[in-house]
């Protein structure tokens, strides 16, 4: 059983395994992965066949599959965790749970959320950030671009 943080993490990385098999699927129908001589057989590297290349191909096609599936289960299974640990009917609560998701799943900066979604001002939304990072146990480090917002908007 993964933690929250370990979902988050395994999230976040999807999208970049997904491009990689994406690079890799190019490669193959650019016909880069595979050079043929004069008999039509495979030269380069031992069993780099066109056989070989287009199963590479299809796996890769379940593969990217099987993750687009796994990051929409582990969208339902954070936002499920995330709203069990903020369950009271208090506004503040129901907003932080709010900036942690649109955080965490949605990939927008604590100051975005604070003007565009919650309509608090920033300090306030980067306090309850950081609260509903240590309530979930998580640690609370900022992409770049809300480290700067957190330095110029001191």
């Amino acid at each position: 059983m993964l933690t929250i943080q370990e979902k988050i993490s395994r999230y976040q990385l999807i999208p970049k395994l997904i491009a990689n098999l994406e690079e890799n699927r190019a490669r193959i129908l650019n016909g880069k992965a595979v050079c043929y001589d004069k008999n039509d057989s495979s030269a380069g590297t031992p069993g780099n066949t066109a056989e070989s290349s287009m199963l590479s191909y299809a796996c890769k096609g379940e593969k990217q599959k099987e993750l687009s599936e796994e990051r929409a289960r582990l969208t339902q299974e954070i936002q499920s965790e995330i709203d069990e640990m903020f369950c009271n009917e208090e506004a503040e609560t129901i907003d932080t749970a709010r900036i942690i998701k649109l955080y965490f799943i949605n990939g927008i900066s604590v100051k975005k959320i604070a003007h565009n979604y919650i309509f608090r001002d920033y300090k306030t939304v980067l306090r309850m950030f950081h609260n509903g990072c240590e309530k979930l146990n998580i640690p609370c480090l900022l992409y770049t671009s809300d480290a700067a917002d957190e330095r110029s908007s001191v």
